[in-house]
């Protein structure tokens, strides 16, 4: 993953500061409803990216500066959705 531990941890608090609104929910519930919806689960964590307003760095991660594309993105959700998954069931 290239993107910076400084920018991942950024972009986790995002996420998880999305899953602690009490109208959301555990993300564990969102893995079912899509695994039962027949959804990948890439669309699994783009949702997730959409809904948690983490569209908000897209201008930032994407600047000449940082260079992250739509793969260095997914890697950072792909971890992001697997730590916080592990947390929920205890594994952390």
């Amino acid at each position: 993953m290239k993107m910076t531990k400084e920018h991942y941890n950024m972009f986790k608090k995002t996420i998880e500061d999305f899953l602690q609104r009490p109208d959301v929910g555990k993300l564990s519930y969102y893995v079912d409803h899509y695994e039962n919806a027949g959804y990948s689960n890439e669309r699994l964590r783009w949702s997730l990216f959409w809904r948690a307003n983490s569209y908000q760095l897209l201008d930032f991660f994407r600047s000449r500066e940082n260079g992250y594309n739509d793969n260095h993105i997914d890697a950072a959700l792909r971890k992001i959705v697997k730590e916080i998954l592990a947390r929920e069931n205890g594994e952390s």
